[in-house]
């Protein structure tokens, strides 16, 4: 049986930046419970990609769940406005509960998606 990083990593077609980037997820609904939620939730991401994020927070997000994100992209003076949905989801473990998730990005209308595939590519690191 093949752990959870080899099957993520043999998926990843671009390449992952090691980012720490403070954002907000708004998760726009929860396919888990079929409904829709106004929660807001403040974390960091780990690493990034152009089509997708890993981020670490304290709440559990159901899988195929859709999120609004607004990342304060380290190096750029805007927020970026980005929309995906969680594909996988992992339980940290310990005493606090904090989670790892990850976020497949959309090319959706009126983000800033292509802004943030530029920033990437042009290698803005922290």
């Amino acid at each position: 049986m093949e752990n959870q990083d080899s099957s993520h990593h043999r998926r990843r077609h671009h390449h992952r930046y090691t980012r720490h980037d403070r954002m907000f997820v708004q998760i726009l609904s929860m396919s888990e419970l079929g409904g829709v939620s106004d929660r807001t939730l403040s974390c960091y991401s780990c690493d990034a990609s152009v089509n997708g994020l890993k981020v670490e927070l304290e709440s559990e997000i159901p899988l195929d769940s859709m999120v609004d994100l607004w990342v304060a992209f380290v190096g750029d003076k805007s927020k970026l406005y980005l929309r995906g949905h969680v594909c996988w989801c992992y339980d940290m473990g310990g005493e606090d509960e904090h989670f790892q998730l990850g976020i497949e990005l959309d090319n959706a209308y009126a983000t800033d998606y292509d802004h943030w595939v530029s920033l990437l590519e042009d290698g803005a690191e922290m």
